[in-house]
């Protein structure tokens, strides 16, 4: 199902939240209502409103096209391939969603022959995600004398700038490794073929790990 607007997913009453997804590249009535929503609550659409490269991932629950989450890629400049403006809903946050739309951006930017590249944050209010992935080994905080004055500029067009967002993070990411990262978890992708359907599957990694300490995995099932 893929409505007219995009709505995002009210909390769920239910023990678990549901396991049915479409994931795709938004289209332009999808991304205007999505941008409509970043606005609301505070969120840049700098890349949205001025690249005419930049592209939306979209996951919609199956059953009723309401708004999951979604992230943004941009393979339009030649220097500076970008991620940009992720979200994910509470509820869904510890079922490998998250995982999957970040493996789907690198893996579209990989496939465009992108191997490095780059986002931007606003520190302050993001002090614990920033510590997660600089511990990961996949991500490198750059000086912005190591970026393109241009690309720096940039930030000074987002309607966040010195508001909301008084101190700026520039990241390298290494793609290559961030893949091979997420399709050991996830399986390969094939971003060429959305929109698709898929099902969450609940998995118990294999090891020496007791059964009562095991973590629960999930990994999508595609249509």
């Amino acid at each position: 199902m893929t409505p007219d607007t995009a709505r995002l997913v009210p909390s769920p009453q239910e023990d678990l939240p549901s396991f049915q997804f479409l994931l795709s590249f938004a289209d332009e009535t999808i991304k205007q209502s999505l941008m409509a929503q970043m606005r609301a609550n505070q969120r840049q659409t700098m890349n949205l409103r001025l690249s005419t490269t930049a592209k939306l991932l979209h996951l919609q629950r199956l059953e009723d096209g309401a708004t999951v989450g979604w992230g943004g890629v941009d393979a339009g400049h030649p220097s500076h391939p970008e991620l940009f403006s992720f979200f994910l809903i509470p509820e869904y946050r510890s079922h490998s969603l998250g995982l999957l739309l970040e493996l789907v951006r690198y893996t579209y930017l990989l496939s465009r022959g992108f191997k490095t590249a780059y986002l931007r944050m606003e520190m302050a209010s993001n002090t614990s995600l920033i510590r997660y992935r600089l511990s990961s080994g996949l991500f490198k905080q750059l000086e912005p004398a190591q970026l393109d004055p241009a690309y720096l500029k940039l930030c000074q067009k987002c309607e966040l700038y010195e508001r909301e967002c008084t101190q700026q993070g520039f990241f390298q990411v290494d793609v290559e490794a961030f893949v091979r990262h997420g399709e050991k978890r996830l399986g390969p992708l094939d971003v060429d073929s959305l929109p698709r359907q898929f099902t969450l599957s609940r998995e118990t990694p294999h090891g020496s790990v007791p059964p009562t300490a095991r973590e629960v995995w999930y990994r999508p099932i595609w249509r």
